[in-house]
């Protein structure tokens, strides 16, 4: 999570993804450093971890289509075997969930590799399980020879695989915050609002600061967990004024703010009226299961 320091250095530019691809070394160090700090949050732990598989596993994997594996390697693949592999593919519960955001953030943002659809790829090569993520340093041109008569060719990027995606989720979550928080249309006893007047006068105009920092965040592209957390902590400032929290709610728990928001959300994302404001959220994630 940002310091006040950091979030204001980050807040001055706009952070754009890697465009040429890092080296190899340099994106499985990323990888490594992902893996020992998965067990640090409050997320799956240790089970979102990332394995590169070896050469020789790699060749292991693509026989007996060779065209596909010369093809793999011109196109310096990578491949990862990985529990996160069915989250790209049912796309449930990927909202709050931090470690899938850390490495969304390593490839997207921070690699320039480009990752296949993992759908697509798991079907044609892994006999119907989902356990492995693709990733090429480019998609080679229609003209390679070594690519374009492959199986490889038949499977495009993955949608989930570019910056408009993953940011585009959380403005969808500010849309619906500006549109419906003022109007404190938000939680199940909105009608009931304790300290009403308080609220108009001082905690509005908080809220409406913390939100323009909320959109510049999103703007200047800092890391998808950072806004992921601010974004829990103010749905949880909301809720405090606009409904009664459950005596049971703990604020020191990511799973507790984790369903809270989720809670609200649906109260949108399921309604035929409300569709056109949280596109993004439809695409990327499966809104039966956020």
């Amino acid at each position: 999570m940002f310091t006040s320091s950091e979030r204001a250095a980050a807040l001055k530019h706009r952070r754009s993804h890697v465009r040429r691809p890092i080296q190899r070394n340099l994106l499985v160090a990323m990888l490594d450093n992902y893996n020992s700090s998965c067990g640090s949050t409050l997320s799956a732990g240790c089970l979102d971890s990332v394995t590169v598989v070896t050469d020789a596993a790699t060749d292991k994997y693509f026989s007996p289509d060779l065209k596909s594996l010369n093809a793999f390697r011109c196109a310096g693949g990578l491949l990862l075997q990985t529990p996160l592999a069915v989250k790209l593919v049912d796309r449930r519960h990927l909202l709050c969930d931090i470690n899938f955001w850390r490495f969304w953030d390593i490839i997207v943002m921070r690699s320039g590799w480009t990752m296949l659809n993992t759908e697509k790829f798991n079907a044609a090569f892994s006999a119907g399980s989902i356990c492995y993520i693709a990733l090429v340093r480019s998609i080679p041109k229609e003209s390679s020879v070594s690519w374009s008569g492959s199986e490889l060719a038949n499977i495009t990027s993955d949608v989930i695989c570019c910056a408009s995606a993953g940011y585009g989720v959380f403005m969808d979550i500010y849309h619906v915050f500006r549109n419906h928080a003022f109007n404190l249309k938000w939680g199940k006893q909105s009608s009931h609002v304790s300290g009403l007047r308080s609220f108009i006068r001082y905690q509005r105009g908080l809220f409406k600061y913390q939100l323009n920092l909320l959109h510049r965040m999103i703007c200047c592209q800092v890391p998808v967990v950072d806004i992921l957390l601010f974004v829990l902590d103010l749905n949880v400032i909301l809720l405090g004024f606009t409904s009664l929290m459950s005596v049971n709610y703990d604020a020191d728990n990511l799973l507790d703010r984790s369903l809270l928001l989720v809670e609200q959300l649906e109260c949108y994302v399921n309604f035929s009226c409300y569709r056109d404001s949280v596109s993004n959220l439809r695409v990327f994630c499966d809104v039966e299961f956020l």
